[in-house]
């Protein structure tokens, strides 16, 4: 529950410890990580950015407000949870929410958000400024729950507590409003947790047995009660040495109840050195799937770097029977132009080297018309392939989008000079066209 500064004054007798936050806070198991948003944004301008661009990592406490991860609209772009789950309690303000299950929405204005990471799950956290006009205060609470071993790899699931559920608290008399995100307080019972949640299962320990009723104990047992021999006096009966009986059963039922108290608390630390050496052996078997994660991704590159390089030798080689076959018939192109175009034939050495392309194959000839369309696609796909390198190279296109696209060329690429190969093929068959040989 969120208590509020006045509140402090009337519960000072439960308060333990009072030490300044921090960002994040100091936090006790199960509890991983707990902040407290305050950033006072400023109005938006149109597209809910913010008039500065952040740097990647703006936690600035002493700013106004920060960017946190987020480039022109604050907040935390796509990253991934496993293994825990976090509570977004939000006081002010919205969230823009969007996940790798296909969730998505806004909340925010006293919404909850209770989220189950379990075996993973990619989200974004942003921070939209939706007033143009006017501030973008968002005051917000995030708490990371652990969870153990037996729940890391849960279904990912999450609910959400509408600002209009969630229970609330007060007394304008004590000045104090108490907000219950979980559990229950002061008859206001918090909304239900997702599935597989720490808050499902757990149970606070039974207090020890003996503890806080021994004094009550022996107030209540008499001298008979102790063998002792009755009296009209009120006065506790007096054994030898001078000690009472009501002392006596008292100081034996108190060292009862400590001992209880001892062997409870020595049961909790047992509890508690399992639990940390369970999560000690989940850390290595993470680490240790982890591991074997990166090794099959390399395995991968390394078969898919070999795949490319083996496609990429076979468009080489491929070049090369291309390049020779236009160094073979070079020169036998001239002769085309002597039999068709008569006087023409003398002057056509000069004419240009497309003008030789063309009359190297006759319009009506369909095999030639193939080939030719074929080895100006091929060239087409080269200049964008050649593109696409500089693109990378300037950083402007990222690695995952630019082997897509290569993939694709290369593909089309192979298409193209097998279409032509097979088109000289068949020209070979038949012989020799225009005096030149294919």
């Amino acid at each position: 529950a969120l208590l509020r500064p006045t509140v402090l004054s009337a519960t000072m007798s439960a308060v333990k410890k009072v030490e300044r936050l921090t960002f994040p806070f100091q936090t006790p198991d199960p509890f991983l990580f707990a902040v407290y948003h305050d950033d006072k944004y400023p109005p938006g301008d149109g597209q809910m950015r913010a008039p500065r661009t952040g740097n990647g990592a703006d936690f600035d406490p002493s700013a106004d407000y920060r960017m946190y991860h987020g480039e022109r609209v604050p907040g935390f772009p796509q990253h991934p949870h496993r293994g825990f789950e976090t509570i977004t309690a939000t006081m002010e303000g919205l969230v823009d929410h969007t996940d790798s299950v296909g969730n998505a929405g806004r909340y925010g204005q006293g919404d909850v958000q209770w989220m189950t990471a379990g075996k993973g799950i990619v989200h974004g956290e942003m921070f939209p400024l939706v007033n143009d006009d006017a501030p973008n205060p968002l005051r917000l609470f995030q708490i990371w729950l652990n969870l153990p071993a037996r729940s890391k790899m849960v279904d990912t699931a999450f609910v959400m507590h509408w600002a209009e559920d969630v229970q609330r608290a007060s007394d304008a008399n004590a000045g104090y409003e108490l907000v219950v995100w979980a559990g229950e307080l002061m008859g206001c019972v918090g909304q239900p947790p997702p599935p597989a949640s720490w808050a499902e299962y757990h149970q606070r320990p039974a207090p020890p047995p003996g503890v806080g009723n021994a004094t009550g104990a022996a107030s209540a047992t008499s001298s008979q009660e102790r063998g002792g021999v009755a009296s009209g006096s009120s006065s506790p009966h007096v054994l030898a040495g001078g000690l009472s009986v009501a002392e006596g059963t008292f100081k034996a039922r108190a060292i009862t109840a400590l001992s209880d108290k001892l062997r409870s608390e020595l049961d909790v630390l047992r509890a508690q050195s399992g639990e940390e050496a369970e999560r000690l052996l989940t850390l290595q078997a993470e680490l240790a799937r982890r591991r074997e994660d990166i090794e099959r991704s390399l395995r991968d590159m390394r078969a898919e770097r070999g795949a490319w390089e083996h496609r990429i030798g076979g468009m080489q080689a491929a070049t090369v029977a291309l390049e020779e076959w236009v160094s073979e018939n070079e020169g036998k192109v001239s002769g085309v132009g002597g039999v068709e175009g008569g006087e023409e034939g003398a002057e056509g050495v000069e004419r240009n080297e497309t003008d030789i392309a063309d009359a190297a194959f006759r319009p009506e000839d369909p095999l030639s018309e193939q080939i030719l369309e074929e080895m100006a696609k091929d060239l087409a796909l080269e200049d964008a392939m050649d593109c696409l390198d500089e693109a990378l190279n300037a950083k402007k296109i990222e690695l995952e989008p630019y082997l897509e696209l290569i993939r694709e060329l290369s593909k089309e690429q192979f298409y193209a000079r097998a279409t032509t190969m097979v088109a000289r093929k068949e020209q070979r068959e038949r012989g020799v066209s225009q005096g030149v040989t294919f």
